[in-house]
């Protein structure tokens, strides 16, 4: 027997705050019991994970007991009731369609391939916190924070410190391009340079309350992770080059980093910091966290993310120009797609193995 979505506003947790969504995305991001999911276009429901897209036009049923909470496109929180078949529009309302591929690298891989991907992001202080990967066998950094051609402030890091420091030069501006230029200087003398572009979110407030809603409602750790990570990924500022729609990435990560060090067993948490670790140019860092994924994700039987992790590593050998393993990764990616029987992301895959040159 079914049961259609007749539920009252009681059933859905409210998080206010208008804050303009860049992803557009709604997502599970806590299960405690079990969840299917019946797709728009399948005939039979699915068992899904955490990070699950929800789209407009399927229905989601949790089971007896079950608690699942939905991350709406607008960073709403919604409860969805258990034993009920539930469409989006029921917890979601004014809910929009989602993205097509929703690994962070997965729509800008011609763009990581063309080696033209612009590494960057927003800041939400005038004085920020800035972090850089760290680099091996490094003795020192050197750390600057340019405006164009102008150097605002440096600074020296030693190479064994925590790769995190307050910015101190004059109040940053929100309608300026900045850079943040970080020398690693080997013991032998050798200097790796990696830069970052960054401006400052003009308006903070909203986003300062609704993080706060978020932090103070009933949900585990991790889910609150996810959402704070989402909240912090979604803030765009608006009509601006780049760094426009990055985000606030640096807010975003140490959120996932800390339940990624309590042991977290979820595929997408591993694979999402992966994906903000890829936006700010670390590399290394988003392969090892996109590797985990995939092994979680494989004892999991969580294809969504096994695949979306691939797509991650193939953006990631596409930004180091080797051609041949980001080859290998897209095709794991699109047997990952086939299972799941998503049409559209293996025709998008089949177009970009069309353009490597191989």
């Amino acid at each position: 027997m079914k049961f259609y979505c007749l539920i009252s506003i009681s059933a859905v947790v409210w998080i206010m705050g208008a804050i303009a969504p860049a992803l557009a995305t709604s997502q599970i991001i806590e299960i405690q019991g079990s969840v299917a999911i019946k797709r728009k276009s399948a005939s039979q429901y699915q068992s899904v994970s955490v990070g699950a897209a929800i789209n407009l036009g399927d229905l989601i049923r949790p089971a007896h007991r079950a608690r699942v909470k939905v991350r709406c496109y607008d960073n709403t929180v919604w409860s969805v009731p258990a034993e009920l078949e539930s469409g989006l529009g029921a917890g979601c309302p004014d809910s929009v369609a989602t993205r097509s591929l929703d690994a962070r690298g997965g729509d800008d891989f011609l763009e990581f391939l063309a080696q033209r991907y612009v590494y960057a992001t927003q800041v939400s202080e005038v004085n920020p916190l800035l972090r850089w990967q760290a680099i091996l066998n490094t003795a020192q950094y050197r750390v600057q924070v340019m405006a164009g051609e102008q150097q605002l402030w440096k600074t020296t890091v030693e190479g064994n410190s925590n790769p995190v420091i307050r910015y101190t030069g004059e109040l940053l501006k929100s309608d300026v391009d900045y850079q943040l230029v970080v020398t690693a200087i080997a013991p032998q003398g050798t200097q790796t340079k990696t830069t970052l572009l960054f401006r400052r979110l003009a308006e903070t407030e909203t986003v300062t309350t609704t993080a706060a809603q978020i932090t103070a409602q009933d949900m585990s750790d991790e889910a609150r992770a996810i959402a704070l990570a989402a909240l912090y990924q979604d803030v765009a500022q608006l009509n601006t080059d780049p760094p426009a729609n990055q985000g606030l990435i640096f807010e975003a990560i140490p959120k996932l980093e800390a339940v990624v060090a309590q042991g977290s067993p979820t595929p997408y948490v591993h694979r999402l910091l992966g994906d903000l670790y890829l936006q700010v140019g670390w590399l290394e860092s988003a392969g090892q966290r996109y590797q985990e994924a995939i092994a979680l994700a494989h004892l999991a039987q969580d294809r969504q993310d096994w695949a979306a992790a691939q797509v991650g590593l193939a953006s990631i050998a596409a930004a180091r120009d080797e051609q041949t393993a980001a080859r290998q990764w897209l095709q794991g990616a699109k047997v990952g797609y086939k299972l799941l029987n998503e049409a559209d992301q293996v025709e998008v895959i089949d177009q970009w193995l069309g353009k490597l040159n191989l």
